[in-house]
C-alpha cells in the first residue's frame, strides 16, 4: 500500500505545480520559462521531502511503543520524559519509555506557521498538509481569483491599468540589470546609469515641433520628442542619450516613456476639435520588447481615438521581420497610423506600406532637391512627390530652415513642411500632459 500512497502523493504534488506555474504565468506576470522553472524547483522540493519523511519500516518488538509527539518548549525549561498510557493491545510487560531526543543529522522541517512536521503522520496526509501551506504563502491562483476568460472580458480601462501595472513591475525588476550591463553583457558608462536614472524618476521634457501645411501655411500636425534631465536638471545631449540607450538595451525604455504622453497631448487636441496627429519616433527594436507594447496598449487606451501616429526609420523597416510586421498589424487594428522617415531612396515598396497603415514619409529637404535614388537611377524631386501621392502617402519634407529652402520644394507638390522657418521645438506645459489624463479618466 506504501506504492499507492506514494503514486497518489505525487500525482497531487504534480497538480499542485502545474497550478503554481498557471499562476505564476497569468497573474504574477513572470515569463512561462521563469514560471516553468520555480514550478519544476517546488516540484523537486516536495518529492525530496516526500521521500525524506514518509514512515520508515519499524524494528520495534510485535507490542507498540508509543511515541509521544513533542512540542517545543522555552530553552530555559527543562525537558521531562513523558510516559503515555500503553494501546489496548500492548504487552502488559512492555512499558512506555520517554520520547526519544532527535539526532543531529535529522534534518527539521516547519512551515511558516511554527507548526513542526511530524515524522510518524502519514505519508500521504503530510504531503497533503505541506502542499495546502505552500498554496496558501505562495502567490498564484486563490479560490477568489478570476479565471483568464473574466480578465479578458474587462474593460478596457481595467486591460490598461493591469498592463500598466505589469509594465511598472517589469521596470522595476529589471532596470537595475539593464541600467548596468550592455547588449553585449558589458558594463556600460556612467553615462548610461544616469539615463536609467533619469527614466526611473521621471526627469524628462516633452517638445512638440509643428508640421506647416505649406498650402495654407499653418500648423497641420505636429512631432513630439523627449529630452532627459541629469540629477543637476541640465538636458543631457540627445544623440549621447540615444547611443547610450542603444549600448545598454534601454532603446524600449526610451520610447515607452514617450508613448503615454504623446497619447495625452494628442487627447488634448482632439477635445478642442482639432484634426490633428501627433508623431511619435520609435526604433524598430523596441518592437519586440513586452513592456513597449503593453505600453503601446495603454496609450492606444489613453488617446481614445485620437490621432497617433509611430513613425520609424528607413533602415529599421528595411530590416522588419515577421514578429514586426505581425506586430505592426496588430497595433494597426488597434487604431493606430505609422510613418517612415530619414527616407533615402526609393528602393521599397510604397504601396505595400500604405496597405500596412503607413500614412506619411518623412525626408530631408537636401535629399528632395537632389532626388532620390532607385533601380533605374535617380528620380527627380517632381517625380518623387508624384510617386509618393500614387502611393497614397503623404510627404512631410524636414529640415526646411529658411525662405530659400522653401523656395526650392515650392512646386514639387509636397503638402507638409517641418523645420526653424517654420517654428523650432517648444517645451509641453505640464498641465496639458495632466489634464488630458484626467479627462480621459473621467
Amino acid at each position: 500500500m506504501h506504492w499507492q500512497a506514494d503514486l497518489v502523493a505525487l500525482v497531487s504534488a504534480a497538480l499542485f505545480v502545474l497550478a503554481l506555474k498557471l499562476g505564476l504565468q497569468i497573474h504574477g506576470g513572470i515569463s512561462p520559462f521563469a514560471a516553468a522553472l520555480i514550478a519544476g524547483i517546488a516540484y523537486v522540493n516536495l518529492v525530496a521531502l516526500h521521500i525524506l519523511l514518509r514512515p520508515r519500516a519499524s524494528r520495534q518488538a510485535p507490542a507498540l511503543k508509543a511515541t509521544p509527539r513533542r512540542r517545543p518548549r522555552p530553552a530555559q525549561q527543562s525537558v521531562q520524559p513523558v510516559t503515555l498510557p500503553q494501546p489496548e493491545n500492548a504487552a502488559p510487560d512492555v512499558e512506555s519509555r520517554p520520547a526519544p531526543q532527535p539526532s543531529v543529522s535529522r534534518i527539521s522541517v516547519a512551515v511558516t506557521n511554527n507548526r513542526p512536521l511530524q515524522p510518524q503522520e502519514n505519508g500521504f496526509e503530510h504531503l497533503q498538509s505541506l502542499v495546502a501551506e505552500l498554496a496558501r504563502i505562495t502567490p498564484g491562483p486563490k479560490a477568489a481569483t478570476p479565471d483568464p476568460d473574466a480578465v479578458q472580458a474587462e474593460t478596457a480601462t481595467a486591460w490598461a491599468q493591469y498592463a500598466a501595472t505589469r509594465a511598472m513591475r517589469t521596470n522595476v525588476i529589471s532596470a537595475q540589470p539593464n541600467a548596468r550591463q550592455g547588449t553585449g553583457g558589458t558594463e556600460v558608462s556612467a553615462f548610461a546609469l544616469e539615463l536609467s536614472d533619469a527614466l526611473s524618476f521621471d526627469r524628462l521634457t516633452i517638445y512638440l515641433e509643428p508640421i506647416q501645411q505649406i498650402e495654407f501655411d499653418r500648423p497641420r500636425h505636429y512631432e513630439v520628442s523627449v529630452r532627459f534631465k541629469d540629477a543637476a536638471g541640465l538636458e543631457m545631449a540627445h544623440d549621447r542619450v540615444m547611443a547610450a540607450a542603444r549600448e545598454a538595451g534601454m532603446l524600449a525604455r526610451v520610447d515607452a516613456a514617450i508613448l503615454p504622453r504623446a497619447a495625452r497631448i494628442a487627447q488634448h487636441f482632439q477635445l478642442r476639435g482639432r484634426d490633428t496627429e501627433i508623431l511619435s519616433h520609435v526604433h524598430g527594436d523596441s518592437l519586440p520588447d513586452q513592456q513597449f507594447r503593453a505600453e503601446v496598449t495603454a496609450a492606444t487606451i489613453a488617446a481614445d481615438g485620437a490621432a497617433l501616429v509611430l513613425s520609424f526609420d528607413q533602415s529599421d523597416v528595411r530590416n522588419f521581420g515577421p514578429i514586426h510586421w505581425d506586430i505592426l498589424n496588430t497595433i494597426a487594428e488597434m487604431g493606430l497610423t505609422f510613418a517612415i522617415e530619414s527616407v533615402t531612396d526609393l528602393d521599397m515598396d510604397f504601396e505595400m506600406l500604405k496597405a500596412r497603415g503607413f500614412n506619411f514619409v518623412k525626408l530631408d529637404a537636401d535629399v528632395l532637391i537632389e532626388g532620390l535614388p532607385a533601380a533605374g537611377g535617380i528620380i527627380a524631386s517632381a517625380d518623387v512627390c508624384r510617386h509618393f501621392s500614387t502611393a497614397g502617402l503623404g510627404l512631410i519634407v524636414n529640415h526646411i530652415d529658411d525662405e530659400h529652402a522653401l523656395a526650392r520644394i515650392l512646386g514639387f507638390g509636397v503638402l507638409f513642411g517641418q523645420g526653424a522657418l517654420f517654428g523650432s521645438k517648444r517645451a509641453v506645459r505640464a498641465d496639458i500632459l495632466t489634464s488630458a489624463s484626467a479627462a480621459s479618466a473621467a
